[in-house]
């Protein structure tokens, strides 16, 4: 009978989120207590001076999978800081909980393995976005995008990028 009315929680709760067009991601965004960092969802986005649309706007975004530091919240809306220190609002649903690092140096060295003395893969320039699948001992195992395809994958030390917070250092997405 427990197995029953397991059944039966679990599919009310299931018909609710949907009913109520509730998702993971904003579950997540509203427990989360700021500073943490997330990825623009979409592939264009304007940031507001505000949390409001009457707000004007602060920051153009251009590329999905760039990572902004929450800094604060309030109602649907988001205050973010990029790679460059500007600040703006966007509207949750704009953002994403997946993990992405930009290149903040000149050039990054994307190493076969997570050591300086394996095969480099590829030189990545400045600002180049990744998206990131581990972080262990200073080094992060991504994937550089290309026309929305992986092309390479390997080793960055998270000095040469942004989108990871001093405290984070194993991570495993």
């Amino acid at each position: 009978m427990s197995i029953l009315n397991n059944i039966f929680k679990f599919t009310i709760i299931f018909f609710y989120l949907m009913i109520n067009n509730i998702n993971a991601q904003q579950i997540k965004s509203e427990i989360c207590i700021p500073p943490y960092f997330v990825s623009l969802r979409v592939s264009t986005a304007n940031s507001h001076k505000g949390p409001g649309m009457q707000y004007k706007n602060a920051n153009k975004y251009i590329q999905k999978g760039t990572p902004l530091l929450v800094i604060a919240k309030y109602d649907k809306w988001r205050q973010v800081t990029d790679i460059n220190n500007d600040i703006g609002w966007l509207l949750q649903s704009q953002l994403s909980s997946k993990r992405y690092l930009i290149v903040k140096t000149e050039e990054c060295i994307l190493f076969a393995e997570p050591n300086v003395n394996s095969k480099q893969i590829a030189i990545l320039k400045h600002q180049v976005v990744m998206k990131l699948k581990n972080l262990h001992n200073n080094w992060c195992k991504v994937i550089v995008i290309v026309d929305k395809k992986p092309k390479y994958k390997g080793y960055v030390h998270r000095k040469n990028v942004y989108g990871l917070l001093d405290n984070e250092t194993n991570l495993k997405l």
